[in-house]
């Protein structure tokens, strides 16, 4: 008797496609930005193919056929197991619909299955090439500050600005002492830019005070745009920052500065503006006054005394003189010191007029006191005859001549006691 075994035919079927990624260099997990970088033309898309085989183990066989029926690739795998599941791979560098087939084949190499499925693939093309920027390229520093203070950030704005048709750049800056001491540094390329571009650069680091300059450069070769700026301290820690200190060495929180000037009160020479030093000045604090010849804290340009000698400047020859008001014979000396003050050529001292000039010192009565200035000139002949100035004066008897006499004698020591 013959049995028969009648077996299940050998099944393949895909279950379904998938679109995994874009690759460039067979890595996987790269977005397109990173394959378009490569820009080989060998981006290509990749797919995964999900299929099961059922009563049969051993080879599955793919190819793959492009829209005019041409054979574009093949591939084959292997399913070890009865009903068994797995997954295939493949990937496509041109765009367009693509006839997947699976099939399985007997030993002698007949189809036994097969299944089909259509995809479409695209390949997004390329990007264009970045065209760098040239000679004609403008850099310019943007809204920057001649001074800083320590611990404040700095912020360094530049606009870029390439010629017709240039996108792309590479750009550099570099943050120096006036030495040339490099400190801080920083590289950027932008590809494919709008024009004019912004960049923005914040340096956080601690930079001491001091002066500092920033150089770029485009590509390989420096510009020659710089920027130059201070940061300031507080030399003299009165927490005035010295970029905005009047006294820059001087403690002076208050800030004080009467002329206004720009230079603080406890370090300007010449306080109150006036044109005299400090030293110099008897009110370094008043801009009217800067004398007060007789310390009684009035200025002479206010006091009416000057000198304090207690008499009116209007009235002082000397008023910046207390030992001396006045100047007879206008000759600059003051008649307390001037030795001749009529200026008569004699000497006060031996002048019988000291405060009219006589230089023939004439004293018709001989009293001692000058012609000039004796109030009365009597003289007796020996007749007794009296005389005054050389005019004869009638008789008036001994009586009345001694008394003539003893009034005229009168008149002289008082005129002596007055000068």
């Amino acid at each position: 008797m013959n049995i028969m075994v009648s077996l299940p035919s050998p099944l393949v079927n895909i279950v379904y496609s998938n679109h995994i990624e874009y690759d460039d260099e067979g890595h996987s997990n790269h977005n397109w930005s990173n394959a378009s970088s490569n820009n080989s033309g060998w981006v290509y898309s990749v797919w995964e193919f999900n299929y099961s085989v059922s009563n049969y183990y051993g080879s599955i066989y793919w190819n793959a056929t492009d829209e005019s029926g041409q054979l574009y690739s093949t591939w084959t795998t292997y399913m070890s197991y009865y009903h068994s599941q797995s997954e295939s791979q493949s990937s496509f560098s041109q765009s367009g619909n693509y006839t997947i087939c699976a099939s399985i084949h007997d030993p002698h190499h007949n189809a036994l299955s097969s299944d089909c499925v259509v995809i479409s693939v695209y390949i997004p093309p390329p990007p264009p090439e970045p065209i760098y920027c040239g000679d004609t390229t403008t850099i310019a520093f943007m809204n920057m500050s001649a001074g800083y203070t320590v611990n404040q950030s700095i912020t360094v704005t530049l606009m870029i600005q390439c010629g017709i048709g240039e996108d792309s750049f590479e750009l550099g800056i570099v943050l120096a002492s006036a030495e040339w001491n490099q400190s801080w540094d920083e590289e950027l390329e932008v590809l494919f830019a709008t024009m004019p571009y912004e960049i923005v650069y914040t340096i956080d680091e601690t930079i001491l005070p001091g002066d500092y300059i920033i150089r770029t450069y485009l590509g390989n070769d420096w510009t020659d745009i710089t920027w130059n700026f201070t940061v300031y301290g507080d030399d003299d820690n009165d927490g005035i920052n010295d970029q905005f200190d009047n006294c820059i060495n001087v403690a002076n929180p208050n800030q004080t500065d009467i002329d206004s000037d720009g230079v603080g009160d406890s370090c300007d020479e010449d306080i109150d503006g006036d044109g005299v030093n400090n030293q110099d000045d008897s009110m370094p604090n008043d801009a009217n006054e800067s004398m007060d010849t007789d310390t009684d804290g009035i200025g002479n340009n206010a006091d009416t005394d000057d000198d304090g000698d207690g008499m009116a400047d209007s009235d002082d020859a000397f008023p910046l003189d207390s030992s001396e008001q006045a100047d007879l014979d206008g000759d600059g000396v003051g008649d307390n010191l001037d030795a001749d003050d009529d200026a008569d050529g004699i000497t006060d001292v031996t002048d019988n007029c000291p405060l009219i000039a006589n230089s023939d010192q004439a004293d018709l009565d001989g009293d001692g006191i000058g012609t000039v200035c004796d109030g009365v000139e009597l003289t007796v002949d020996g007749n007794g005859t009296i005389s005054g100035d050389g005019n004869a004066i009638p008789s008036i008897g001994m009586i009345g001549t001694a008394v003539a006499i003893s009034a005229g004698f009168f008149i002289s020591i008082r005129r002596e006691d007055e000068e």
